[in-house]
């Protein structure tokens, strides 16, 4: 189940995951933000959704490490806006979970693939 969890919250579908917050969860994006409590984790990831809203997202998972209560996620996502290749994210989500299976800890490294995105 938690794999399932980290998967799904790894590709944006934030949502379905709620119920599965701790109260005082932590989400630090290094070098962008550091999100205290269920609230401001959630409200993130409502501007996220937006986001992903308003482009096309194709996500790559490359690897989920799990031990016991932690698991790791690295993957790609390829943004695109009109047909034209606007981004390129690398990522690895750590995740860690408390004894009710909820997720207490999120640390997560997001890398832009500096690259021509004029090409497709």
């Amino acid at each position: 189940m938690k794999k399932e969890i980290a998967s799904t919250f790894s590709i944006g579908q934030f949502r379905e995951n709620y119920n599965f917050f701790a109260d005082d969860i932590e989400w630090n994006i290094y070098g962008e933000n550091i999100l205290s409590g269920k609230d401001a984790v959630m409200s993130h990831c409502e501007k996220i959704t937006q986001y992903f809203q308003s482009v096309k997202t194709d996500f790559e998972t490359f690897s989920v490490i799990e031990n016991h209560d932690k698991i790791a996620i690295n993957g790609k996502a390829v943004f695109r806006k009109e047909e034209k290749k606007i981004a390129v994210i690398h990522s690895c989500d750590i995740y860690e979970f408390n004894d009710q299976e909820q997720i207490q800890n999120i640390k997560s490294y997001c890398i832009t693939e500096k690259e021509s995105f004029n090409q497709i």
